[in-house]
């Protein structure tokens, strides 16, 4: 009897960390401050909910107040670093929204000469807009990089979870999502973009604004947010699980390449 319980519990063993493709994985982290390992508002960063579920081996760049320029040097250093990964997490976003960054478009179309069929004709043509400026052009050049220099790594990206009211000084003070920015831009606009540059260069996105189930704005979300009266911006440990199960349940259906 006791032999057949411990072969059981070999097998089970053995099941477990076969449906787990992403043990022992190597993953790095790009982000803002729902990303940073200083853990900002929480005690527990959704990536280290999702290393010890999945047995991962993650290296976090993350900083606070990262745009997606600022993410940019984050792949330089990762870079520097180690340039192979299995994994590499893109979630930003929300601070280019906060920090009123035009749009700007993911492609600058013209009509130019080629030969189609052996003939020179005239058809339209678009090349991926770089203009740092932009956010378009931000992301473009992010994520160019990361595609020249990490073919091997699955990429993905994470929408912008949903934004609270918060108050971090009387010069520091970001009204809730319903509130456009000083472009007349709302955070779904910068979403809208992340959704289009998936598609554009080939990269999944999980849509955590969606599926984390967060709606930081209404009371009946206080236990999922950091401080209810001056940071509802920022997840607490219950609202990072919540996005880390968004995150798993992708990764559960995904094979590393």
């Amino acid at each position: 009897m006791r032999n057949r319980i411990l072969l059981l519990m070999l097998l089970t063993g053995t099941m477990l960390c076969a449906q787990n493709r992403w043990n022992g994985k190597r993953v790095a982290i790009i982000g803002d401050s729902i990303s940073d390992s200083t853990r900002v508002g929480t005690t527990r960063c959704w990536w280290k909910y999702l290393t010890d579920s999945l047995n991962l081996m993650t290296t976090c760049y993350a900083k606070n107040g990262a745009t997606i320029q600022n993410m940019q040097g984050q792949v330089d250093r990762m870079l520097t670093e180690e340039k192979r990964w299995d994994l590499i997490i893109l979630f930003g976003g929300t601070n280019d929204f906060n920090g009123n960054v035009p749009l700007g478009d993911l492609f600058i179309e013209k009509t130019e000469s080629t030969n189609k069929n052996g003939e020179t004709v005239e058809l339209k043509h678009r090349a991926f807009n770089t203009d740092n400026n932009t956010f378009c052009g931000r992301l473009n050049n992010l994520l160019s990089k990361l595609k020249e220099q990490c073919p091997d790594a699955r990429l993905l990206m994470l929408t912008p979870v949903h934004r609270g009211f918060a108050q971090f000084g009387n010069r520091n003070v970001q009204p809730d999502e319903l509130w456009a920015n000083t472009l007349g831009l709302y955070l779904d606009d910068y979403i809208a973009i992340l959704q289009q540059a998936s598609r554009a260069w080939a990269i999944p996105l999980v849509d955590t604004n969606v599926e984390s189930g967060l709606l930081p704005m209404y009371p009946s979300y206080d236990n999922y947010i950091h401080k209810v009266d001056t940071d509802r911006l920022h997840p607490n440990a219950n609202g990072h699980q919540r996005i880390e199960k968004a995150v798993q349940g992708y990764l559960e259906t995904a094979i590393p390449y």
